[in-house]
């Protein structure tokens, strides 16, 4: 049996908690390594009885509404999914609780590279597994991006590399971290998840604590949260990504990419800003670390495709230029999206108030008199009133009701030139299922303006 069988069948008590698109990932492979064994399955919504996986399976307990976290001491291992907060298993023992994430790595962390960070670990993790797919290595992704790793098993064999983009909430349970990890940032996230930064920081520093000797933390050295990590594992070969520092392990500037036997120059790529510098070159780090030659990474920066909703170019009208990065879920993204872009004239910011401070992106927008900021949402709000008594006037922060009044806010403004961006700095979940929503509302809400070209 695998390590994951294993752990299953010695455990008489299962309950899987929650039953979104990881929940079934793991109830569907539970099923596939044990046909007829009970499992018991909670969530809050009590429509999941109603599922077509679940309707012709008799060994299913279910556990909806509010009973949902009632009892949870019968069980001897809890599968916890990554929106369930561990606030909520207070009476719980540590001791029974795992994850699909945790699973897994302690079967195939030996295999795996996980990227995270608060922004750019998806476009980094699509970048490696890019950078090996091209060098004909054997390759999967999954994790955070939206594949759950119980849905590649299948695929895997000995010399399969495996890249994992991995979430704060996945690092909440964590036995074993990968062998190789990658940690760009750290910033504030997720709080109304995990109730302070403290928390949400330790859970994505777990990555780095649960390494073991002879692994690789790959981590941006001008992060001086990350920096304080690089010892923190006996045995673990640190690697410093700086755009600042000459003697780091490696440097990288827009020009190139310096490290032990290789040196990459004017490394070309598709990605906009200078914070995708940080994701190429971790990348790049990664990926030659892992045996991809230096040219054969230099290749395939080139035809590398960006994601949608990461300063996605979504067209003009007339002289005003569109621009979608609905995944700003932060401050610091909305600042660097407006880095990134020459002439930025609009700001779409707002959504749902995690508690994030706005005041750095204030700041910032004061000192820039050409950006007007439209702000939605109880963040919206919360930005608004910040700006307003920074001293930034009426005329150049305006609160809108909807998505649809920001557009209609721009489209009649005498000054239509420049560009547009959507980066709200803020979580969709006020308006919107995911920042994906958002933003294919956005690029629909442009699309339909008189005189719209690609």
């Amino acid at each position: 049996m695998t390590i994951i069988a294993d752990i299953l069948s010695s455990h008489s008590q299962i309950l899987i908690l929650g039953c979104g698109r990881e929940g079934k990932s793991t109830y569907s492979y539970f099923r596939h390594l044990f046909p007829e064994k009970l499992i018991h399955i909670a969530d809050e919504n009590p429509e999941i009885t109603g599922y077509n996986e679940f309707i012709r399976d008799n060994n299913i307990v279910f556990h909806t509404g509010d009973d949902c976290f009632m009892n949870l001491e019968v069980f001897d291992l809890i599968i916890k999914t990554p929106g369930i907060p561990l606030r909520k298993l207070n009476k719980v023992s540590k001791t029974v609780l795992t994850s699909q994430t945790d699973l897994f790595l302690q079967q195939y962390f030996h295999q795996t590279t996980g990227v995270s960070g608060t922004k750019g670990k998806s476009t980094t993790a699509s970048l490696l597994y890019h950078l090996y797919k091209e060098s004909g290595r054997k390759v999967l992704l999954a994790g955070n991006i939206g594949i759950p790793v119980f849905d590649l098993i299948s695929q895997i064999t000995s010399d399969t590399e495996i890249i994992m983009e991995l979430s704060a909430h996945q690092g909440e349970i964590l036995s074993r971290a990968p062998s190789t990890m990658i940690l760009l940032n750290i910033f504030q996230e997720h709080l109304d998840h995990f109730g302070d930064f403290s928390k949400y920081k330790n859970a994505k520093l777990n990555f780095c604590y649960r390494q073991a000797a002879g692994d690789t933390y790959i981590y941006y050295a001008d992060d001086p949260i990350l920096k304080r990590c690089e010892k923190s594992v006996s045995g673990v070969t640190a690697v410093g990504i700086s755009s600042t520092s000459r003697s780091a392990e490696i440097y990288f500037s827009k020009e190139e990419i310096i490290g032990p036997g290789f040196h990459l120059q004017n490394p070309s790529c598709t990605l906009k800003g200078s914070h995708n510098l940080i994701n190429i070159a971790a990348a790049v780090t990664a990926a030659v670390i892992g045996g991809v030659t230096p040219g054969q990474a230099s290749g395939a920066l080139v035809t590398f495709t960006p994601l949608q909703h990461r300063l996605e170019y979504v067209g003009k009208v007339n002289d005003l230029i569109f621009y979608n990065d609905s995944i700003s879920t932060v401050p610091e993204a909305a600042i660097a999206a407006m880095e990134a872009l020459e002439n930025v004239q609009y700001i779409i910011l707002g959504g749902y108030d995690r508690g994030i401070d706005y005041s750095q992106l204030v700041e910032y927008l004061k000192e820039r008199q050409q950006i007007t900021a439209l702000a939605t949402g109880a963040a919206g709000k919360k930005i608004s009133e910040l700006a307003l008594s920074a001293g930034i006037t009426e005329t150049r922060i305006i609160t809108c009701n909807s998505m649809n009044e920001c557009i209609s806010f721009i489209t009649e403004s005498d000054s239509v030139q420049g560009v547009c961006l959507l980066s709200p700095a803020a979580s969709s979940y006020d308006r919107y299922k995911n920042f994906e929503e958002r933003g294919e509302h956005f690029k629909e809400l442009v699309s339909t303006i008189n005189g719209f070209t690609k």
